[in-house]
């Protein structure tokens, strides 16, 4: 029995000790220099937090941002320190976001694409 379970054991093993080499997990390798203000929270998407006891190096939040939002929006992720002050009021801003502030962020977006557009 325990002859049956050692070849599929090992190969997942070896999988997860190979994979990284080929950069198959996406991971922070270092945060950003830039610091943003809560009044640029309209651009944040979205979040979660990269774990160093895991495949990854470092510690870090991701941020996924909306770049260029009139001119064929793109999503990037933004990788910050979580011990930055700036990282935990963007979380903290991102959190205390309704769906109704969103929606009016956005339609707030749309309006000043419109106008850049007649310009």
């Amino acid at each position: 029995m325990i002859s049956s379970l050692t070849p599929p054991l090992v190969l997942t093993l070896l999988l997860l000790a190979v994979l990284p080499a080929f950069g198959i997990f996406d991971c922070c390798r270092r945060h950003t220099d830039k610091k943003f203000k809560v009044s640029q929270v309209g651009m944040f998407v979205d979040y979660y937090h990269q774990d160093s006891s895991g495949v990854c190096d470092i510690d870090a939040i991701v941020f996924t941002v909306i770049s260029r939002p009139c001119n064929k929006p793109q999503r990037i992720d933004l990788c910050a320190d979580p011990e930055q002050n700036w990282v935990k009021n963007m979380i903290s801003a991102m959190k205390k976001q309704t769906k109704k502030s969103k929606k009016r962020q956005e339609r707030k977006r749309q309006k000043q694409c419109k106008r850049t557009k007649k310009i």
